[in-house]
C-alpha cells in the first residue's frame, strides 16, 4: 500500500519532502589538474560549498548523464528554473527500502526444500 500512495503521488510531492543532503568533496584529481595549469574554476551561477561542508539538493532529469552527482541540484535552483525532478531515481530508493523488508521477512523467504535443490545444483 505504501509503495502505491507513493507512485500515485510522487508527481505531486512538495519539494521539500525530497530534499537530500551531502558533504561537499572536492575530486582531487580536479583540483590538481587546475593547480598544474594554473587555473581556477570557472565561476558558477551561485555559491559552492566549501570541501567538507554540508549542502541540501534534490536529483533532477539530465539527459548527459546518469551519475547521481551530475543530477544533483539546489533546491532553490532547482525550483526558480522549474527543472524537472527525476521521480525515478526517488522510486527506485523506495522500492529498494521495501525489497530490503520483504528481504527479511519470513512470509518470503525459500522454502528449506528450494534451497536444499539450489544448493545440489550448485554441487553438480
Amino acid at each position: 500500500d505504501i509503495l502505491r500512495e507513493t507512485v500515485k503521488d510522487i508527481s505531486q510531492t512538495d519539494l521539500n519532502e525530497i530534499i537530500k543532503t551531502a558533504v561537499h568533496i572536492r575530486e582531487e584529481a580536479d583540483a590538481k589538474r587546475l593547480i598544474k595549469k594554473d587555473l581556477t574554476p570557472e565561476p558558477y551561477l551561485y555559491q559552492i560549498p566549501e570541501p567538507g561542508e554540508h549542502f541540501e539538493y534534490v536529483v533532477v532529469k539530465n539527459n548527459s548523464s546518469e551519475r547521481v552527482g551530475d543530477k544533483m541540484e539546489y533546491p532553490e535552483v532547482a525550483r526558480r528554473l522549474g527543472k524537472k525532478i527525476d521521480i525515478s531515481y526517488y522510486l527506485k530508493s523506495v522500492v529498494g527500502l521495501c525489497a530490503r523488508f520483504i528481504n527479511y521477512d519470513e512470509l518470503f523467504q525459500p522454502s528449506s526444500e528450494i534451497v536444499l535443490e539450489a544448493l545440489k545444483r550448485l554441487k553438480d
